[in-house]
């Protein structure tokens, strides 16, 4: 019932998690609109909008401007009661727009892959709550029923609706791949390598790798590594940060932002090295991306591209590499071994906070091992950078930092804990003399403004690493050395943070090729 319209309005939920964003004096019509509609919420993707339409009384119908032409528009719900109840069985809209494509078993199996995440069941139940409505039962069939009874020749579009449409999808390029382009594109000029097909599956670090294809060019040589994400994984990940397509990392603090990309699934690290005929190639560049099979609105043109070409799940996440090893002698050598050797890259983790005074011991426990290990200061002093490190003239740049150093015990390998300010560096101010009145300057003079950010690195010790200091019982320690962010003014105190950097796996090197 309409009335259900109105009483929904006055919720005013934001229900964009659930594919049903209102924008308001926003809502412009599309050029396959019908005539007569009303415009209710948005899907958020592709211009996926749903409407009454004059003339059909109480029934919501779906507008899919990325469809065939002539297939735009279809029924989704015989009132919005209905559609409200539809959403509440289906938890997103992507569903009751896609439902005209698939058969039953897809769509449970879409329902079961693609849960409502916490926000959306927020919505969800205040929907419920708010109207008293239950889920309906059977959506598929719902749907299906309601859609094989509409005749859509009675749907009226524009007289502009052909001559506005989209224009007919322009063909694939043909594949190729060159020693100096990309998943994106390529050098004008640049020659195309040969394909030399290998299909080559292997396990590492607790995922499927693959390695579809290397590419001989007149450079080197180019290998594709493609590194399988199951769905449900992305999927947990998702609703554990309650991430939506518009999420950004201004979202997150420092901490979050460090823990998510450790735990981001679609983030793998692998440093690559190829041996050919005996001989290391090192890479000398390379690009990835990363295929996400949730619907989250994001274009993924040239992911779904590289996973057609390769015939990869497109019901997996894959993330997939290139990379480019220029050849160790002038001439291309003839092909006898291949392999190629992963290393993972550290993945870093937030630690416990500290305050440092000479003397303090911090006792913590390494995530890797559960080892207990004591830090203890040794010094803390304020420091002033030189300015004219910074150069620029028309800015003021911070220049104030606390230095602490210490000692480990027992010591910890190189790169597994480094120490830094919890807070960040003040930004770059402009300069009262350089902001006169003839500038008609946007910010007062010495209000900081949003440039780039600058941090303050010290070294401590000699080019062959850090300080030793000799113990009263003849035994020696490393001094470790860190800096604080930069301020205008001294600190009197800083918070500290650790930070433990680790490998999970090991090493592995993988036959290519042997002839």
């Amino acid at each position: 019932m309409k009335n259900t319209w109105t009483k929904y309005q006055r919720l005013a939920l934001d229900a964009s998690c659930i594919g049903f964003a209102s924008r308001g004096a926003d809502s412009y019509p599309y050029f396959c609109t019908p005539v007569g509609a009303r415009i209710l919420g948005w899907a958020g993707v592709d211009g996926i909008h749903f409407c009454f339409v004059r003339g059909f009384g109480e029934t919501v119908f779906a507008v899919s401007p990325m469809a065939e032409p002539g297939d735009y528009v279809h029924p989704v719900a015989a009132t919005f009661a209905d559609f409200l109840r539809l959403l509440l069985a289906c938890g997103d809209t992507a569903a009751l727009e896609q439902a005209r494509l698939w058969d039953e078993a897809r769509f449970d199996a879409f329902l079961r892959e693609n849960p409502p995440s916490s926000e959306a069941r927020a919505v969800l139940g205040a929907i419920a709550d708010g109207l008293g409505l239950s889920p309906m039962p059977q959506p598929f069939v719902y749907l299906r029923t309601l859609q094989a009874g509409f005749d859509p020749g009675r749907i009226r579009y524009s007289e502009d609706c052909e001559l506005l449409g989209p224009e007919p999808a322009a063909p694939e390029p043909p594949w190729r791949v060159s020693f100096e382009g990309s998943f994106w594109g390529h050098k004008k000029g640049a020659r195309a390598g040969r394909e030399i097909p290998l299909g080559i599956h292997f396990n590492w670090c607790g995922r499927h790798w693959l390695v579809p294809a290397v590419y001989a060019c007149g450079a080197g040589l180019v290998v594709d590594l493609c590194a399988e994400v199951p769905r449900e994984h992305i999927r947990a990940f998702v609703d554990r940060w309650n991430l939506r397509a518009d999420s950004a990392a201004e979202d997150f603090s420092d901490e979050e932002q460090m823990t998510l990309d450790a735990e981001n699934p679609l983030n793998v690290c692998a440093e690559l090295q190829l041996s050919l005929n005996g001989r290391t190639l090192s890479a000398s560049h390379g690009c990835s991306l990363a295929w996400n099979p949730l619907p989250l609105g994001v274009d993924q043109t040239e992911a779904r591209y590289v996973i057609d070409h390769y015939g990869l799940d497109s019901a997996s996440g894959w993330v997939i590499s290139r990379t480019c090893f220029p050849w160790a002698a002038k001439r291309r050598p003839p092909m006898r071994s291949l392999r190629l050797t992963l290393r993972q890259g550290p993945v870093s983790r937030p630690g416990p906070h500290f305050h440092a005074a000479p003397g303090d011991k911090v006792v913590f426990i390494r995530p890797a091992t559960g080892e207990r290990h004591t830090l203890t200061v040794h010094e803390c002093e304020n420091q002033v950078m030189d300015a004219r490190y910074f150069g620029g003239k028309d800015r003021e740049y911070p220049t104030h930092f606390t230095t602490v150093t210490y000692t480990l015990s027992p010591e910890l390998p190189d790169g597994v804990l480094r120490i830094e300010d919890c807070a960040r560096s003040d930004h770059p101010r402009r300069r009262a003399e350089n902001c006169s009145r003839a500038e008609n300057c946007s910010r007062a003079a010495g209000e900081p403004e949003a440039v780039e950010d600058v941090c303050a690195v010290a070294i401590i010790g000699g080019a062959d690493g850090p300080t030793a200091i000799l113990l009263p019982d003849g035994g020696s320690e490393r001094l470790h050395a860190a800096c604080s962010a930069l301020h205008f003014s001294p600190v009197g105190d800083v918070e500290w943070r650790m930070v433990f950097s680790e490998k999970s796996g090991g090493d592995i090197t993988v036959t290519l090729w042997e002839t």
